[in-house]
């Protein structure tokens, strides 16, 4: 490991960090929104997830494009288009263009995560790669406490408006720092082989502080499938199957604690700016969960780990469900509860690296994410409807606890983690 890749994967994670904060920006402006539009539950449910509808699309078609023109050219112009939806959500006059701004930043957070994805894999060494995949996942968390801290202050003075203000600033301001050091993964430049890639690779490769002592090895021929179509063959349809079926079903029960901890809690009859505090305690909760699977993961196997988390998961948040009337309690609960759905959340990313190929990676990280935000897209959105049918939160909690048990079930049927599947 050279200083640039270090530098290269700290960039990866500044920019995980502000994905973090545009993600759970909605869930701490949505008491603000719901108050001004004077929406039901179960609408304010819909606007929660928009942006994971553009996350889908996203991770799934720009994120195949990163396998076809590269990471670096996907993640720059995301950057961009995040910052651009950002701000038509901060000035939006009324709730169906604030609906489609979201999910056009959705577009650009989901080909980031794709693309982010793929350039830790390709730009860490194999002893570190889960490592670093996992710290920068655990950006995600960070980008959350540090923008929830800085919203419960902006929620104090200023209206909703004022998070994607902010969140559309900080997100611009990340261009100036990737533009010049994220450079072209050199698996990718290897594998395609572009006009020019040997000089290319020995360039980034003495920017990393390795000598550029490269060849270029023989082009190996491209099968007839490729993309969508390699995805879904004999080879890796099961793969790709119950990856995409654990990361939908886990996701709809981590979304559910993320997004609806400051509405339950104004709910129960505390401030918008609590429930932005209680979602910053629980945001600490999933960046401790992320940085002790980067540390754990060294030491265990990720697959077993991964289920374990989500085995405790589910049972934590059926306990964060009987908690509400009682902020000190909640938030207690909020931290455990984010500790383990967020460990066991981001312990798939180094599993989906491992299981696909270079040629495959972007794009099957972006299938997996893509099919995945469906269950980010129901866990809040059923937990909506079944709340403004006045079930208790308890029972809520429970049924949608039972995501992370069946994501569980598909880890276990996946199998040892698969260098033999290509990853590389």
């Amino acid at each position: 490991m050279g200083g640039g890749q270090y530098l290269a994967i700290l960039i990866c994670i500044v920019l995980a960090a502000f994905d973090g904060f545009d993600i759970l920006a909605i869930a701490l402006a949505a008491p603000g929104i719901a108050a001004q539009w004077q929406l039901s539950q179960s609408l304010l449910g819909w606007v929660m997830t928009m942006e994971l509808i553009g996350i889908a699309f996203g991770a799934a078609f720009i994120g195949n494009l990163a396998d076809r023109i590269g990471r670096r050219p996907v993640i720059l112009s995301s950057i961009l288009l995040i910052s651009a939806g950002m701000f038509a959500t901060a000035i939006s006059p009324n709730v169906y263009v604030l609906s489609l701004s979201r999910v056009v930043t959705g577009i650009g957070i989901g080909a980031v995560m794709a693309a982010l994805n793929a350039v830790v894999a390709e730009v860490s060494n194999g002893r570190n790669r889960s490592t670093f995949i996992l710290l920068m996942t655990a950006g995600y968390g960070a980008g959350a406490i540090a923008g929830g801290m800085i919203s419960a202050e902006l929620l104090r003075h200023f209206d909703w408006r004022s998070l994607f203000y902010f969140g559309a600033t900080g997100t611009v301001l990340v261009f100036p720092l990737a533009y010049p050091f994220l450079y072209e993964s050199v698996s990718f430049l290897e594998q395609k082989q572009p006009d020019g890639a040997q000089e290319k690779i020995r360039k980034i490769l003495v920017r990393y502080g390795h000598e550029p002592n490269f060849v270029l090895p023989d082009k190996v021929a491209q099968g007839s499938k490729a993309g969508f179509a390699l995805l879904f063959s004999t080879k890796y349809r099961r793969i790709t199957a119950l990856l995409s079926f654990a990361f939908l079903a886990h996701i709809s029960t981590y979304y559910f604690v993320m997004k609806w901890i400051p509405k339950l809690v104004v709910d129960s009859g505390f401030t918008a700016s609590e429930g932005a505090t209680v979602l910053v305690w629980a945001s600490f909760g999933t960046l401790a969960g992320g940085l002790s699977m980067a540390v754990i993961a060294r030491f265990f196997d990720p697959r077993r780990l991964v289920i374990t988390m989500m085995v405790a998961a589910a049972v934590f948040v059926v306990i964060f469900g009987r908690l509400s009337a009682d902020l000190t309690l909640l938030t207690i609960a909020s931290v455990i509860a984010g500790f383990f759905t967020y460990a066991a959340a981001i312990g798939q990313y180094p599993l989906i690296a491992s299981y696909f190929p270079t040629e495959i990676r972007a794009g099957g990280t972006g299938v997996v994410l893509a099919i995945g935000r469906g269950g980010a897209v129901a866990g809040p959105v059923i937990a909506g409807y079944l709340l403004q049918a006045n079930i208790p939160l308890a029972q809520v909690a429970m049924l949608i606890s039972l995501g992370s048990l069946s994501a569980a079930l598909s880890i276990w049927l996946l199998g040892s983690s698969s260098s033999s599947s290509g990853g590389r």
